[in-house]
């Protein structure tokens, strides 16, 4: 799979080829990416350096075409945008500074079609995401869980 980075730092380019050059990356522009995701693709967008208009025509191309795949990188990661990131359908969403070793898990991740985020932002979702439940649909210790225990020993 192609691999393509959107940064306006060159030292976050830099970076990013010494760790993922076995990939053959391409630098691209916020302009460039559906014509050069066409036919599938990783995107490696630095959230940090590309203005609003970039980053909104990066989740607009990624939004219309599900099978892309992006993951975002800021300097400063947040929950809060973390959460927007992955709304807007981002795959992952990273620190631009994590180690080469975990950036590559990151890479990895997202190509066996996971979501990545880190452990703060996961706990987050997945507190929102159970909030949102409803009651009924908790199969503990409901009447109906305690009936099919009934036909049952006590030591089955």
């Amino acid at each position: 799979m192609q691999l393509f980075f959107i940064s306006n730092r060159p030292k976050v380019l830099e970076r990013w080829y010494h760790l993922l050059g076995d990939w053959s990356p391409e630098t691209v522009g916020a302009n460039e990416v559906a014509a050069k995701l066409a036919n599938g693709g990783l995107l490696l967008m630095h959230l940090s350096s590309v203005n609003d208009i970039e980053s909104q025509l990066v989740f607009s191309y990624k939004k219309n075409n599900p099978k892309s795949i992006l993951i975002v990188c800021t300097d400063t990661p947040n929950e809060e945008e973390g959460v927007e990131v992955l709304q807007l359908g981002a795959n992952g969403y990273t620190n631009t500074y994590v180690t080469g070793s975990l950036l590559l898990e990151v890479v990895k991740t997202v190509l066996r079609g996971d979501i990545w985020a880190g452990p703060e932002l996961l706990q987050k979702l997945l507190r929102r995401l159970l909030r949102n439940l409803p009651a009924s649909n908790s199969k503990v210790d409901t009447a109906e869980s305690v009936d099919c225990f009934d036909g049952l020993s006590s030591r089955e």
